[in-house]
């Protein structure tokens, strides 16, 4: 598990990070060498061999404000333990915006730039030509912040999140429930629909299961949320999730998918920070609760990845009513036992992680 960036206090960024190894209960510090400035917080995928983690908020040299949208990231190689530097060339940075792994590219959506609303285009990153290229805007989704997207092995989908407007650009404001999907081989954009879908909503959860993907949580115009709803591509349809046995409504939390549960925990709503969860089983639309036993503390803005067989909780922040305590804690949840394990504590590593992938052998 590869972990770098993020806040490590209210106003504090970082570029140092760590590598987890699960079968050692152990970290190795990652060099800063060659790394990107502070960023936070930068979307990052997984390539099979490299972290590339992209854009969020950091200190900018021609921006003259505290911290700007950055343009520049990094890839990260675990193996050689060394940085290379990946910067856009657009002379914009973006942050608040999704990133996914196709396989062979990084697909960037959304998000926004310094002094303009938020933005409704996308990039494509290939790490082997280190270019970028434009995605298609005919047929793209709304500009919005605190979306999600997933890849399905052949299309990316965006949902949800909050959308912003002026008299330059009248686009839906508010909280939303639209999406649509990209395919990057035709590169054209197809509208999900909204009938069935989940209320409007923003700092939700979303995984691909295979076969659906699933939303759940987050925050709307009435308040925090437990409900949810799944989308199968091949029907074009939604099915709202049961509301029975689900966890308290909250947003910040994470979701992984376990081969055949999703898996959420944390979050908060208002002032309340969580450390209870649930999983969710698909098949038969039945909600379990977690075991709390020895699980981390209550928190959000934490992030989670499933190794195969556990998933592993780390870092984050925990409320202390309107203030922060930011956390260098985590926890592994095995759910074939319902069992949790604290993890190592790395030294000087305490932050609300930006990123947080698995590095699977």
């Amino acid at each position: 598990m590869v972990i770098w960036g993020g806040f490590v206090g209210p106003q504090e960024r970082t570029n140092t990070g760590a590598v987890y190894t699960p079968a050692t209960d152990s970290w190795s510090p990652s060099t800063t060498h060659n790394a990107p400035p502070p960023l936070s917080p930068p979307s990052a995928v997984w390539t099979g061999s490299e972290m590339m983690a992209w854009g969020g908020w950091g200190k900018i040299p021609e921006c003259s404000l505290t911290v700007c949208p950055a343009e520049f990231g990094g890839r990260y190689d675990p193996a050689s333990d060394s940085w290379v530097r990946v910067n856009s060339g657009w002379g914009q940075g973006h942050a608040g915006h999704t990133a996914v792994w196709t396989g062979t590219e990084m697909l960037v959506w959304g998000g926004y730039r310094f002094a303009s609303p938020y933005e409704g285009v996308g990039f494509r990153y290939d790490p082997g030509r280190n270019s970028w290229q434009d995605l298609a805007t005919v047929g793209a989704p709304s500009p919005r912040i605190g979306h999600t997207a997933i890849w399905t092995g052949n299309e990316m989908i965006i949902w949800g999140g909050h959308g912003n407007s002026n008299s330059l650009t009248p686009y839906p404001a508010g909280y939303l429930n639209t999406g649509a999907r990209y395919n990057p081989i035709t590169g054209a954009w197809t509208a999900l629909p909204t009938r069935g879908a989940p209320s409007s909503r923003m700092s939700h959860t979303a995984v691909w299961t295979g076969e659906e993907m699933i939303v759940w949580g987050g925050s709307g115009s009435s308040g925090y949320l437990s409900s949810g709803a799944k989308y199968d591509p091949a029907k074009n349809a939604w099915t709202p999730l049961s509301t029975t046995g689900a966890p308290d409504a909250r947003c910040y939390h994470t979701a992984v998918w376990t081969g055949s549960q999703m898996l959420t925990w944390g979050g908060s709503s208002g002032e309340t920070s969580y450390n209870t969860g649930a999983a969710y089983d698909p098949d038969l639309d039945r909600w379990s609760s977690l075991s709390t036993t020895n699980a981390p503390d209550s928190r959000e803005s934490h992030t989670a990845v499933w190794t195969g067989r556990e998933m592993i909780v780390w870092g984050g922040r925990r409320r202390n009513g309107w203030s922060y305590s930011y956390l260098s804690t985590g926890g592994r949840y095995v759910p074939s036992t319902d069992r949790w394990t604290a993890i190592a504590t790395p030294e000087r590593v305490a932050r609300q992680p930006s990123d947080l992938v698995p590095v699977l052998d």
